[in-house]
């Protein structure tokens, strides 16, 4: 499959330095090394986006050929969808008056989510107006109030754009009908909870220098704590005096007896009773 194709892949020696993502592109793969982490957030390696009525993809690197050596069928099918991922907007042309896009398509609760839209009026010409409405329901199925219009953006006719702040758990459905046409577009954006963790398992020194501050703790690295976390812990041990003696009963002289009465009882009552 497709994962176990990336998953055995050794990785690239080279990429595109990238800054940040643009408005309307979409992340499709970013980078997994945490050390590659900006302020940004992890950089993207494969993105995707709207640029007039195509649509682009871009590729941090010219190594995707390393495929070859774990898979090349897997190369060739990483191309070809490509290909086809970016031929969308000529097959689709004279279709579709619209594209509603989403920054992310999985956001934790009170993240930003920006939804942009590209409309065209009956003639394929990039739509004009100040403003464009817009539906948000919940998981739940009720309707969110904010949004409810999309913007135009002054820089990009035809573009309109607004931002919204999913408050709970589940799956919200963004619709947005196309102006004099009879089209809805519709986009759907999964809520879940964050695993900040595995997102970015590297040291952050600085929360936690701030967390010991604020608790009256020290931070310490392992090469300190062998030393120094002795001293830190105070001795709260405190001696229980048990007033009890041990006594032990299997080596009572009158055990013994009482054993041996039960013996000579046993042989007598054999003698008497003719018992083998």
């Amino acid at each position: 499959t497709d994962v176990d194709l990336w998953q055995t892949f050794t990785g690239i020696y080279r990429s595109y330095p990238v800054r940040a993502v643009r408005d309307g592109a979409v992340v499709l793969a970013e980078y997994g090394n945490p050390r590659a982490r900006t302020q940004e957030g992890q950089p993207p390696f494969l993105c995707s986006q709207f640029y007039g009525r195509g649509r682009t993809m871009f590729l941090s690197t010219a190594e995707t050929w390393r495929l070859r050596a774990v898979s090349a069928e897997g190369h060739q099918r990483l191309w070809t969808n490509l290909i086809r991922e970016v031929g969308q907007g000529r097959r689709s042309r004279g279709r579709s008056r619209g594209v509603l896009l989403v920054d992310r398509t999985e956001v934790s609760p009170g993240r930003t989510v920006t939804i942009r839209a590209q409309l065209y009026d009956a003639r394929m010409q990039p739509l004009q107006r100040d403003s464009v409405p817009i539906s948000v329901i919940d998981a739940e199925g009720r309707p969110v109030s904010v949004p409810d219009n999309l913007r135009s953006d002054g820089r990009r006719p035809g573009q309109y754009v607004n931002v919204f702040r999913p408050s709970r758990q589940g799956q919200y459905r963004i619709t947005v009908p196309i102006p004099e046409a009879g089209d809805v577009l519709q986009a759907n954006i999964e809520v879940v909870l964050p695993n900040l963790e595995a997102e970015n398992p590297s040291l952050n020194r600085t929360l936690l220098t701030g967390l010991t501050e604020n608790t009256g703790g020290e931070y310490l690295t392992l090469a300190e704590a062998a030393s120094r976390l002795p001293a830190l812990l105070p001795d709260r041990s405190e001696p229980v005096v048990v007033d009890e003696q041990n006594q032990t009963l299997w080596d009572r002289s009158w055990l013994m007896y009482l054993l041996i009465g039960f013996l000579a009882a046993e042989w007598t009552l054999r003698r008497i009773l003719r018992l083998s």
